[in-house]
């Protein structure tokens, strides 16, 4: 790179380049993580179709002004539940 671009950019303000007019602004986004079951699998639907509920209380509307982001996690397998690799095989030699 050329000495004068170098010199170029060392002369911009940092504070200028901090508060870029293209930055995103943030949004409050709620997370809904929850373990998939198919009892719970009409969940998404059903809390989407039901929000504006919430948005007639003035309270709740401020605190859940946006629509959740849900997600679905999986379930413990057994082998998680039991320990992993804890059981092991004791057989005793008579």
């Amino acid at each position: 790179m050329p000495d004068h671009e170098i010199k170029k950019v060392d002369e911009i303000d940092r504070k200028l380049l901090f508060n870029s007019p293209n930055q995103q602004k943030t949004k409050n986004i709620l997370p809904l993580s929850i373990i998939y079951n198919r009892s719970n699998a009409d969940l998404k639907s059903v809390l989407l179709n039901y929000w504006h509920i919430l948005n007639i209380n003035p309270e709740l509307r401020n605190v859940f002004s946006n629509k959740p982001t849900i997600a679905f996690c999986k379930d413990k397998n057994i082998k998680q539940i039991i320990g992993g690799n804890a059981i092991t095989n004791d057989k005793k030699e008579i």
